[in-house]
């Protein structure tokens, strides 16, 4: 346990060290006060702020994520030649690259809207919380990539394109099917598809705090009638946490078998 605080402690260190992240950290500060500025109403600032927190956040995670890890490789090769567990240095590199960009989340969107008083505090949480979860999704994912294409371009192609069709395509795709397949009863099957998509999910859980979930189109609108907000909510803790978990377990093995 020790060694895997010191090899987090020495990730987290050396990451916010970045002048990249104290750029992010500003950009999400300025963003997040010119929406506040601009908006006096609290359901419009949440609203503007998914777009930053469940699809620019997700963007930077992934690619972040698989950049700093292939750049890593001598790090990692140095390390496992101590006697250090990979799963030590596996486990400390994950959290050492999800926690700061908890902490800029947090402090590039949380202190202006606490600052703001526009915002009810138990929804500020709700919506950390879960672009929190989501960031974390999409760095399992980096671990999971990085550790299962071996040239640089390639994996960070791949990452592009899988957070392209999770953010964009899929949606188009769901819309697709409804139009098509109108005349059917095909509300359950938008309902399952709906939550394999943790984007959605993050969406879907915050707009159930206005009780506006049609805001969405037909994954919103089906979510809202199939299910209750408690009951949405633990199936969307129980989708993210699957989604987290994983990624990152089969990145483990991967790396595990990894020969360096």
């Amino acid at each position: 346990m020790e060694i895997l605080y010191k090899i987090t402690k020495f990730q987290i260190q050396n990451i916010i060290r970045s002048n990249w992240i104290t750029i992010y950290t500003f950009g999400l500060i300025l963003a997040t006060s010119l929406i506040i500025y601009f908006t006096n109403d609290s359901s419009k600032i949440i609203v503007s702020l998914m777009t930053i927190l469940f699809i620019l956040n997700p963007l930077i995670g992934i690619l972040f994520g698989c950049i700093y890890l292939y750049n890593s490789r001598e790090f990692i090769e140095l390390v496992l030649t101590q006697p250090i567990k990979r799963s030590t240095l596996y486990f400390g590199l994950f959290l050492g690259l999800v926690i700061p960009f908890i902490l800029v989340t947090i402090v590039g969107v949380g202190f202006p809207l606490a600052f703001s008083n526009l915002v009810e505090p138990d929804l500020i949480g709700n919506l950390l919380s879960t672009s929190i979860f989501v960031l974390s999704i999409f760095v399992s994912i980096a671990f999971l990539i990085t550790n299962r294409v071996t040239e640089r371009a390639a994996g960070l192609g791949l990452a592009f394109v899988l957070w392209l069709f999770l953010c964009w395509v899929y949606d188009g795709i769901l819309l697709f099917i409804s139009y098509a397949f109108q005349d059917y009863p095909i509300e359950r099957t938008i309902l399952a598809l709906t939550i394999i998509n943790p984007i959605d999910l993050a969406r879907i859980n915050i707009l159930l705090r206005f009780e506006t979930a049609a805001m969405l189109g037909i994954t919103g609108a089906v979510f809202q009638d199939f299910v209750s907000a408690t009951t949405g909510k633990i199936i969307t803790f129980s989708v993210h946490i699957v989604w987290i978990v994983l990624p990152l377990l089969i990145g483990y093995l991967l790396f595990k078998r990894k020969d360096f």
